[in-house]
């Protein structure tokens, strides 16, 4: 389903009987959402995959929403033994751009879907507003060929202060990020820092067309920077595109000064999001185009994962 040379838009797993702790597919289709729902029954424990083409700015958008259903006949017990299991089925279905959870049918409709993606594709304050968004594809990283379709999060302006932290020039950072989600340029990187007059401030350091090697060259001991690294990996015969979110905080960089900005990260990534997968580094030892790749393709579900 995450190919386009199929038609299947949704794929169901479920537990094999009322004590098992074994999962299997129970179902696909090419009836998208309301054709999934049907299969959801009040006495079965369901995980779902759905993929559903957004309309945006004349450009349609491949989003994938994961469905986590426990019917209301499930026993409380059995319920909460389940619920250790959510972080291994959603590697398994992982990746995708949303997510929704019912109990019960007045909770899971295509309406209630499109609201939840339109929510975080054109409502939350998170993404530079002219950020193209084009193709799909994983969350996150993206199931499609086309640059920047993990465009999961909205348009919108560049908050101008948030935890005490303020951007500054509103138009060169909307066009350096919209450079790296376009098809239109080769520009595959972009970073961030603060201005050394004031520390609370977010600049633009720099952007480039030589992915994350280059990127990695412009992060140094002395300061903290943010990037968002744009990659294709191929999966499944497709070409997918991948971002990376990086997040650099140098060893040279007073213990207090990190702890004041600590408090931005939450308003810089959703600057930069949506991403596939993130990384976090205070040295270089810790950082390469290899363990960027790594984590995407472990974001991207090529490793194999097994529920015991």
């Amino acid at each position: 389903m995450r190919s386009d040379k199929t038609s299947t838009n949704w794929a169901l797993i479920a537990y094999q009987g009322e004590n098992s702790n074994d999962v299997a597919l129970v179902g696909t289709g090419e009836g998208g959402v309301n054709e999934l729902i049907s299969h959801l029954q009040d006495n079965i424990v369901a995980h779902g995959l759905v993929r559903v083409t957004e309309r945006f700015d004349n450009s349609d958008t491949v989003k994938f929403v994961y469905i986590n259903w426990v019917g209301e006949k499930i026993h409380r017990m059995l319920r909460a033994r389940l619920g250790t299991h959510s972080g291994a089925i959603k590697e398994i279905v992982s990746p995708y751009h949303v997510n929704v959870d019912a109990t019960n049918h007045s909770e899971i409709s295509e309406e209630i879907v499109t609201k939840t993606i339109s929510k975080a594709s054109g409502t939350a304050v998170h993404v530079l507003s002219g950020t193209q968004r084009s193709g799909g594809s994983p969350s996150t990283f993206s199931p499609s060929a086309s640059k920047g379709s993990p465009s999961t999060k909205g348009v919108s302006s560049v908050p101008k202060s948030t935890d005490n932290v303020k951007f500054g020039d509103e138009g060169e950072i909307k066009r350096a990020i919209q450079d790296v989600r376009s098809d239109a340029t080769p520009t595959n990187w972009v970073l961030l820092t603060y201005d050394a007059s004031n520390a609370n401030t977010i600049v633009l350091s720099g952007t480039g067309t030589g992915g994350s090697e280059e990127l990695i060259s412009h992060l140094k001991e002395d300061n903290i920077g943010y990037g968002l690294i744009r990659q294709e990996e191929k999966y499944d015969d497709t070409n997918r595109v991948m971002f990376a979110f990086v997040n650099w905080a140098g060893e040279g960089i007073p213990r207090m000064q990190k702890a004041r900005i600590g408090t931005h990260s939450g308003a810089v990534k959703g600057l930069l999001a949506p991403y596939h997968a993130d990384v976090d580094a205070s040295n270089h030892s810790e950082i390469s185009p290899e363990k960027i790749t790594s984590t995407i393709r472990l974001t991207m579900g090529t490793k194999t994962r097994v529920l015991h």
